[in-house]
């Protein structure tokens, strides 16, 4: 049984970047082989600012936020232990299409991560929506590069519903210091009587 502290500052002034920082303790449980429960336990910093802002017709929104995960190898089964992640994310919002783009620089002992993400969304009227995207990694030390992306349509049909079809192609770090590549879909359908 663990009790956490956890600390929140927020600044929020109208027409100024909002500036968050947080210090929170967390614990992840995980059954082992032979049925027994391992407690794993971290502490994480964050910081985030985020500001939104109009440039003429279009409403832009830019964050960066930065996470320090501290813990050491020995005290976690996490392959991301002791790291530090920084990321920039700009959002650009017209009347029906968004841009965004994305950087993530990640780095631990014996790792270190770019992502650079570029992706888009239109809106055709009140019935349809298609994303896509692109995504490019590296791992410096290793030289190699791993690109991968996303797509995905939304269709609201009179009388039948909502239906979503999404796909994402991305590299996670593994174990032996490696980018694995993971393949995720999803299809869903909602409706409402």
């Amino acid at each position: 049984r663990s009790v956490f502290k956890t600390a929140i500052i927020s600044v929020r002034v109208p027409r100024y970047p909002s500036v968050t920082l947080s210090w929170y303790p967390s614990s992840q449980v995980t059954m082992l082989d032979n049925d027994l429960l391992a407690e794993n336990q971290y502490n994480t910093l964050s910081g985030t600012v985020n500001y939104m802002y109009r440039a003429g017709q279009l409403t832009m929104n830019t964050s960066a936020v930065y996470l320090r995960f501290f813990n050491e190898q020995p005290d976690t089964g996490f392959i991301y232990y002791n790291s530090s992640n920084i990321t920039l994310q700009h959002l650009i919002s017209a009347r029906r299409f968004q841009w965004q783009s994305g950087f993530t620089y990640s780095v631990q002992p014996g790792l270190q991560m770019l992502t650079l993400e570029q992706s888009g969304n239109w809106q055709a009227g009140t019935w349809l929506s298609v994303s896509t995207g692109i995504r490019y990694s590296r791992i410096p030390a290793a030289g190699g590069t791993y690109w991968g992306g996303i797509a995905g349509i939304q269709m609201q049909v009179k009388r039948w519903g909502l239906l979503q079809l999404y796909y994402d192609k991305s590299y996670l770090p593994g174990t032996a210091r490696n980018l694995l590549p993971v393949d995720m879909g999803r299809i869903s359908y909602q409706r409402n009587f």
